[in-house]
């Protein structure tokens, strides 16, 4: 998947690390973001062609972030990926028209499965709603 750009947004530093890790591992160009107005700067630089977002960051949240990212880029692929998902943030999240809905703690092989397929182009839009 060379050429292709992800950048990750969390305010926690091992989340951020690790996953920068894996996804160079496998070819990705990766940047990352501690915070929403970091991730807003990177991206009118780059526009990446993938977010990976939380929703629970310290300043401005995920949610206000992807409709910042969005605003600025209709067309842009988001991952949120959050500790705390709810039914009301994964429909909050379905109406801004993320890609998907991961829970924390993630699994790396599922998450880079499903950045394959969004990059292979064999995505349709899937929100997994967390249980209560």
């Amino acid at each position: 998947m060379k050429n292709k750009s992800v950048l990750v947004v969390d305010d926690e530093e091992l989340i951020v690390q690790t996953m920068r890790d894996d996804l160079r591992l496998v070819g990705y160009q990766v940047d990352v973001a501690y915070d929403a107005q970091q991730a807003l700067g990177l991206f009118q630089e780059i526009q990446h062609d993938l977010v990976i977002t939380d929703l629970h960051m310290k300043t401005v949240g995920g949610i206000e972030l992807i409709r910042k990212l969005k605003d600025f880029n209709s067309r842009t692929r988001i991952i949120v990926i959050t500790g705390y998902g709810t039914t009301e943030s994964a429909i909050d999240s379905l109406r801004l028209k993320v890609d998907d809905f991961i829970l924390k703690p993630y699994d790396r092989n599922d998450l880079l499965e499903k950045i394959n397929t969004l990059f292979s182009g064999l995505t349709k839009k899937k929100i997994v709603t967390p249980s209560l």
